[in-house]
């Protein structure tokens, strides 16, 4: 979970549960698209 808060403090981004799963932390290009998408929102 400590990545979930740094990404969320450092991003200004807040990660929903629905997007807390695998397939968006399995690699580094998953999860920067992810956050790319919600910082985009």
């Amino acid at each position: 979970l400590s990545i979930i808060s740094a990404l969320n403090d450092h991003y200004d981004i807040q990660i929903p549960a629905s997007d807390i799963v695998p397939a968006n932390f399995n690699s580094a290009a998953a999860l920067l698209a992810m956050v790319q998408r919600l910082h985009a929102e």
